[in-house]
Protein backbone atom coordinates (compact mmCIF):
# COMPACT_ATOMS: atom_id res chain seq x y z
CA UNK A 1 0.00 0.00 0.00
CA UNK A 2 1.17 3.55 -0.75
CA UNK A 3 0.51 6.59 -1.27
CA UNK A 4 0.01 9.58 1.47
CA UNK A 5 -2.73 11.32 0.11
CA UNK A 6 -5.42 9.58 1.16
CA UNK A 7 -3.99 8.68 4.91
CA UNK A 8 -5.47 12.00 6.58
CA UNK A 9 -9.04 10.99 5.19
CA UNK A 10 -8.79 7.37 6.32
CA UNK A 11 -7.64 8.49 10.09
CA UNK A 12 -10.76 11.30 10.06
CA UNK A 13 -13.04 7.97 8.84
CA UNK A 14 -11.48 6.12 11.77
CA UNK A 15 -11.96 8.52 14.36
CA UNK A 16 -15.55 8.57 13.60
CA UNK A 17 -16.46 4.80 14.60
CA UNK A 18 -13.57 4.96 17.25
CA UNK A 19 -10.49 5.99 19.43
CA UNK A 20 -7.92 6.43 17.25
CA UNK A 21 -5.22 5.89 19.40
CA UNK A 22 -1.80 7.48 19.07
CA UNK A 23 -0.43 7.45 15.46
CA UNK A 24 2.98 5.85 14.65
CA UNK A 25 4.84 7.40 11.70
CA UNK A 26 7.37 5.36 10.50
CA UNK A 27 10.30 6.40 7.91
CA UNK A 28 9.07 10.47 9.43
CA UNK A 29 11.64 12.50 6.70
CA UNK A 30 10.40 16.37 7.22
CA UNK A 31 7.35 15.94 8.91
CA UNK A 32 5.06 16.34 6.64
CA UNK A 33 2.85 12.91 7.30
CA UNK A 34 3.03 13.82 11.14
CA UNK A 35 1.55 17.24 10.66
CA UNK A 36 -1.80 15.43 8.53
CA UNK A 37 -2.16 12.77 11.23
CA UNK A 38 -1.81 14.76 14.19
CA UNK A 39 -4.83 16.93 12.85
CA UNK A 40 -7.11 14.36 12.65
CA UNK A 41 -6.04 11.67 15.72
CA UNK A 42 -8.43 11.53 18.15
CA UNK A 43 -8.40 14.04 20.68
CA UNK A 44 -5.65 14.22 23.77
CA UNK A 45 -3.45 11.30 21.30
CA UNK A 46 0.03 12.32 19.92
CA UNK A 47 2.16 11.42 16.95
CA UNK A 48 5.45 9.20 17.11
CA UNK A 49 7.78 10.15 14.45
CA UNK A 50 10.93 7.91 13.51
CA UNK A 51 13.78 9.21 11.20
CA UNK A 52 17.05 8.46 11.79
CA UNK A 53 18.72 10.59 8.98
CA UNK A 54 20.68 13.22 10.58
CA UNK A 55 20.32 15.51 7.51
CA UNK A 56 16.27 15.41 8.16
CA UNK A 57 16.78 16.70 11.42
CA UNK A 58 16.49 20.10 11.18
CA UNK A 59 13.47 20.14 9.27
CA UNK A 60 11.52 19.35 12.60
CA UNK A 61 12.51 22.88 14.35
CA UNK A 62 9.11 24.37 15.86
CA UNK A 63 7.48 21.26 15.38
CA UNK A 64 4.05 20.76 16.69
CA UNK A 65 4.86 19.86 20.44
CA UNK A 66 2.13 16.56 20.25
CA UNK A 67 4.53 15.29 17.68
CA UNK A 68 7.29 13.61 18.94
CA UNK A 69 10.33 13.32 16.82
CA UNK A 70 12.96 9.62 17.94
CA UNK A 71 15.92 9.82 15.88
CA UNK A 72 16.06 5.71 15.62
CA UNK A 73 14.76 3.40 13.16
CA UNK A 74 12.27 0.74 13.37
CA UNK A 75 13.00 -2.61 12.74
CA UNK A 76 12.83 -6.75 14.31
CA UNK A 77 15.51 -5.86 16.89
CA UNK A 78 17.82 -3.52 19.32
CA UNK A 79 21.44 -2.59 17.90
CA UNK A 80 23.16 -0.37 15.29
CA UNK A 81 23.27 -0.71 11.95
CA UNK A 82 23.85 1.47 8.62
CA UNK A 83 21.23 3.51 7.03
CA UNK A 84 22.58 3.36 3.73
CA UNK A 85 21.57 6.66 1.81
CA UNK A 86 22.52 6.78 -1.94
CA UNK A 87 22.05 10.48 -2.19
CA UNK A 88 20.49 13.58 -0.11
CA UNK A 89 19.30 16.86 -1.87
CA UNK A 90 22.08 19.20 -3.49
CA UNK A 91 21.81 23.07 -3.35
CA UNK A 92 20.93 23.40 -6.64
CA UNK A 93 18.14 21.20 -7.26
CA UNK A 94 14.78 22.30 -7.33
CA UNK A 95 14.03 20.92 -3.49
CA UNK A 96 17.34 22.75 -2.66
CA UNK A 97 16.31 26.22 -3.93
CA UNK A 98 13.32 25.69 -1.64
CA UNK A 99 15.43 25.20 1.35
CA UNK A 100 15.31 21.35 1.52
CA UNK A 101 19.35 21.16 0.88
CA UNK A 102 20.62 18.26 2.64
CA UNK A 103 17.18 15.82 2.90
CA UNK A 104 17.15 12.57 2.01
CA UNK A 105 14.17 9.62 1.67
CA UNK A 106 16.38 7.22 0.26
CA UNK A 107 17.89 5.59 3.44
CA UNK A 108 17.43 1.63 4.30
CA UNK A 109 18.44 -0.44 7.12
CA UNK A 110 21.34 -2.68 6.65
CA UNK A 111 24.57 -4.86 8.13
CA UNK A 112 28.40 -3.66 7.38
CA UNK A 113 29.91 -0.30 7.92
CA UNK A 114 28.79 3.21 6.61
CA UNK A 115 30.76 3.28 3.38
CA UNK A 116 28.80 5.40 0.94
CA UNK A 117 28.91 9.95 1.48
CA UNK A 118 25.62 10.14 3.23
CA UNK A 119 25.88 6.66 5.17
CA UNK A 120 25.29 6.99 8.64
CA UNK A 121 25.39 4.49 11.90
CA UNK A 122 21.95 4.60 13.30
CA UNK A 123 20.15 3.08 16.53
CA UNK A 124 17.89 0.38 15.62
CA UNK A 125 14.84 -0.25 18.52
CA UNK A 126 12.10 -2.69 18.56
CA UNK A 127 8.65 -1.12 18.45
CA UNK A 128 7.10 -3.17 20.85
CA UNK A 129 9.16 -2.49 23.39
CA UNK A 130 10.22 1.71 22.74
CA UNK A 131 6.49 1.82 22.65
CA UNK A 132 5.27 0.40 25.67
CA UNK A 133 5.19 3.48 27.43
CA UNK A 134 2.76 5.10 24.92
CA UNK A 135 -0.24 2.71 23.85
CA UNK A 136 -2.67 2.34 22.67
CA UNK A 137 -1.36 2.76 18.84
CA UNK A 138 -4.14 2.66 17.16
CA UNK A 139 -2.47 3.90 13.11
CA UNK A 140 0.69 3.15 11.52
CA UNK A 141 2.42 4.02 8.74
CA UNK A 142 5.55 2.80 7.40
CA UNK A 143 7.91 4.55 4.58
CA UNK A 144 11.29 2.58 5.05
CA UNK A 145 12.47 1.50 1.97
CA UNK A 146 12.30 -2.46 2.26
CA UNK A 147 12.23 -2.55 5.67
CA UNK A 148 8.58 -2.63 6.47
CA UNK A 149 8.57 -6.37 7.32
CA UNK A 150 11.49 -6.41 9.68
CA UNK A 151 9.85 -3.01 11.36
CA UNK A 152 6.51 -4.94 11.68
CA UNK A 153 8.15 -7.89 12.93
CA UNK A 154 9.34 -5.61 16.15
CA UNK A 155 5.58 -4.40 16.83
CA UNK A 156 4.08 -7.93 16.33
CA UNK A 157 2.36 -7.47 19.70
CA UNK A 158 0.95 -3.94 18.82
CA UNK A 159 -0.17 -5.03 15.25
CA UNK A 160 -2.18 -7.89 16.78
CA UNK A 161 -3.55 -5.86 20.34
CA UNK A 162 -4.09 -2.37 18.88
CA UNK A 163 -3.71 -1.32 15.55
CA UNK A 164 -6.84 -0.98 13.58
CA UNK A 165 -5.19 1.30 10.36
CA UNK A 166 -1.83 0.69 8.73
CA UNK A 167 -0.49 2.43 5.91
CA UNK A 168 2.34 0.52 4.38
CA UNK A 169 4.57 1.51 1.33
CA UNK A 170 5.80 -1.52 -0.57
CA UNK A 171 8.23 -1.24 -2.78
CA UNK A 172 7.66 -4.56 -4.51
CA UNK A 173 5.40 -7.32 -4.14
CA UNK A 174 6.75 -8.81 -1.03
CA UNK A 175 4.45 -11.99 0.01
CA UNK A 176 5.92 -12.16 3.37
CA UNK A 177 4.87 -8.85 4.21
CA UNK A 178 1.37 -9.33 2.96
CA UNK A 179 1.54 -12.79 4.98
CA UNK A 180 2.49 -10.79 7.96
CA UNK A 181 -0.89 -8.47 7.52
CA UNK A 182 -3.28 -11.06 6.83
CA UNK A 183 -1.98 -13.05 10.14
CA UNK A 184 -2.77 -10.09 11.71
CA UNK A 185 -6.15 -10.08 10.25
CA UNK A 186 -5.68 -7.22 8.30
CA UNK A 187 -7.81 -6.32 5.00
CA UNK A 188 -5.15 -5.50 2.61
CA UNK A 189 -5.56 -3.05 -0.37
CA UNK A 190 -3.84 -0.73 -2.62
CA UNK A 191 -4.53 2.95 -2.66
CA UNK A 192 -2.06 4.45 -4.93
CA UNK A 193 0.82 3.69 -7.21
CA UNK A 194 4.09 6.52 -7.75
CA UNK A 195 5.36 6.15 -11.16
CA UNK A 196 8.67 7.93 -11.92
CA UNK A 197 8.71 9.44 -15.54
CA UNK A 198 5.76 10.76 -17.23
CA UNK A 199 2.14 9.15 -18.27
CA UNK A 200 2.88 7.19 -21.19
CA UNK A 201 0.05 5.70 -23.31
CA UNK A 202 0.32 2.06 -22.01
CA UNK A 203 -0.05 3.22 -18.28
CA UNK A 204 -3.51 5.46 -19.42
CA UNK A 205 -4.66 1.94 -20.55
CA UNK A 206 -3.98 0.70 -16.31
CA UNK A 207 -4.34 3.66 -14.32
CA UNK A 208 -5.56 6.66 -13.92
CA UNK A 209 -3.08 10.06 -13.26
CA UNK A 210 -4.30 11.00 -9.32
CA UNK A 211 -2.76 14.93 -10.19
CA UNK A 212 0.07 16.76 -12.03
CA UNK A 213 3.58 15.34 -12.39
CA UNK A 214 5.98 16.75 -9.71
CA UNK A 215 9.61 16.72 -8.89
CA UNK A 216 11.14 13.83 -6.43
CA UNK A 217 13.63 14.65 -3.87
CA UNK A 218 16.33 13.68 -7.11
CA UNK A 219 14.84 15.61 -9.07
CA UNK A 220 13.51 13.07 -11.42
CA UNK A 221 9.78 13.47 -12.76
CA UNK A 222 6.88 11.23 -11.18
CA UNK A 223 3.42 11.15 -11.08
CA UNK A 224 0.80 9.27 -8.90
CA UNK A 225 -2.25 6.29 -10.37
Amino acid sequence: MAGKISLARSVQLLAQVTDTGNAVDGGAGMGSTGKELISVVSPGRRVIAYEPFPGNHRFWNDMDHRIELRKTALGASYGEMTLRVSSAVSADSDWGRKGREGYSSLGFITGGPPQGLFDTAVRVVRGDDDLSLDVPIGVVKLDLQGGEEAAITGMQSLFADSVNLAWIEMLAASTALLQQLEDFNFRVFDTEYLFKGEPTSESDRYFKPTGGTFKLSTDKVAWHG
